[in-house]
């Protein structure tokens, strides 16, 4: 199976999903969910690498750098959301926004990885 299999199509619709919380609150479970499924992506390519590529992550800095990044990210956005706070959060918004570019390059990078590597 090859990274990107791990991501499916519909991660755009998700990360569009996530900043529905900032602007309607009853929009927060919506929000939840999206991230869940977002981060349960990054999970399973990063334990895809590590199980296939030797070296695991340590060998591939690229996406180690953006993985850490969004972990980071998601983490943050994840406690906004558990406290009820992401609604017209400024803060989150620029979290929200980080991790969406971050996301992209993730899956940018997991192709070149497939193709260089033919994992």
């Amino acid at each position: 199976m090859t990274l990107r299999e791990f991501i499916p199509e519909t991660t755009s619709y998700h990360l569009g999903k996530l900043s529905d919380g900032l602007y309607e609150n009853d929009k927060l479970p919506l929000s939840k969910a999206s991230l869940s499924i977002l981060v349960s992506i990054t999970r399973q390519v990063k334990a895809e690498v590590e199980t296939k590529y030797k070296g695991g992550m340590n060998a591939l800095s690229g996406l180690s750098i953006v993985l850490s990044d969004m972990e980071y990210e998601a983490a943050r956005l994840a406690k906004w959301m558990e406290e009820g706070e992401l609604y017209k959060n400024d803060d989150a918004r620029v979290f929200i926004h980080s991790y969406a570019t971050n996301f992209k390059k993730f899956n940018e990078i997991v192709h070149e990885v497939d193709d260089i590597l033919d994992i």
